[in-house]
């Protein structure tokens, strides 16, 4: 990915939901509402067992809708994983209130912490994400949503340096960014 390129897997205004490539039709309030239920049961189920042992069957089990409607909305499993994850962090991006200045040092040592504080709260959604992102056999939308996840917080800061001329030349900033 280049240098400030997002992850395929961003926010639709009009639902507040991760898209899955399906257009229209996805604003109503019932279906927003389904739509929402549906990734918060994927994201308990993550929290509980490990990403490759779950099922559509049990999503929608869980949403309490059928299966053909989580593959109407996200197309598969891993599309599903993928956007239930991306919600998340999403959600849980908007409700930071940072005190430093954007794309600084002290933001990223906010960020960070406000980050540590919360994988603590949340292990085992932590450790399932972790597992994911290793796993040799791991989905690449849901590697890729993973690494966005955690890469975003750190490329307005690496850009910023880039742009001020504070990176040495042999340093490239998207592979600090990945790194």
């Amino acid at each position: 990915m280049a240098v400030g390129q997002k992850t395929t897997l961003q926010a639709d205004e009009k639902t507040d939901a991760p898209r899955s490539g399906r257009r229209g039709g996805y604003s109503s309030p019932s279906i927003i509402e389904r739509r929402h239920r549906i990734l918060a049961a994927a994201r308990q189920l993550i929290a509980e067992k490990d990403i490759h042992d779950i099922s559509m069957d049990e999503v929608a089990e869980q949403a309490q809708v059928a299966k053909r409607t989580l593959y109407n909305i996200f197309r598969n499993r891993d599309l599903l994983i993928a956007a239930a994850i991306y919600k998340y962090f999403e959600d849980f991006e908007k409700k930071i209130r940072y005190r430093t200045e954007p794309a600084s040092p002290a933001r990223m040592i906010e960020h960070l912490d406000v980050v540590i504080r919360r994988n603590l709260e949340v292990r085992s959604y932590t450790r399932a994400l972790l597992a994911a992102f290793f796993s040799p056999d791991a989905d690449d939308d849901v590697r890729r949503t993973i690494f966005e996840i955690a890469a975003h917080s750190h490329r307005p800061w690496v850009e910023r340096l880039y742009r001020d001329g504070q990176l040495q030349p042999w340093v490239d900033p998207q592979i600090l960014i990945e790194d």
